[in-house]
C-alpha cells in the first residue's frame, strides 16, 4: 500500500514520532509496509495515509486488516473529514488525525470512530 506524501518527509515524521510514543509504553512498532505498522503482540496495525484518494484505494485492504486487527487509519488532520466518510461503518478501525506545529513537531488529534 503506496501511503506516504510526494516529498515523503511529513509522513515519515508521523510514523517516527508513532513509533516513538509506543516505545514510552513499552511496546514496539514495526513497519510492515510503507505506511504500515504494526504491534503484533497487541494485534493493532497503524495505516498512515496522505491523500483523499489513497483512501478510496485503502478500504478494501483495511476491511480485510480490521478482521483479525484492531486498525487505526492515521490522516493529516485536513483529511479527517475524507476518512470519516470514506471509512464509515467499518468495525474495528479508528480514524486519528496528525498535525506539525509551530516547532516542526508531530502532534495526533484523539482517535475517533469514523
Amino acid at each position: 500500500m503506496e501511503t506516504s506524501t510526494s516529498s515523503g518527509a511529513p509522513y515519515e515524521m508521523a510514523l517516527e514520532e508513532s513509533k516513538r510514543l509506543w516505545r514510552l509504553h513499552g511496546e514496539q512498532l514495526d513497519q510492515l509496509d510503507r505506511g504500515l505498522a504494526a504491534v503484533e503482540r497487541l494485534r493493532v496495525i497503524e495505516c498512515f495515509l496522505s491523500e483523499s484518494d489513497q483512501m478510496s484505494e485503502a478500504v478494501n485492504e483495511i476491511t480485510k486488516l480490521a478482521e483479525t486487527w484492531e486498525v487505526t487509519v492515521v490522516v493529516p488532520i485536513q483529511h479527517l473529514g475524507d476518512a470519516h466518510e470514506h471509512f464509515r461503518g467499518l468495525i474495528r478501525v479508528m480514524l486519528q488525525g496528525w498535525w506539525t506545529n509551530a516547532q516542526d513537531e508531530v502532534r495526533f488529534g484523539v482517535p475517533e470512530i469514523p
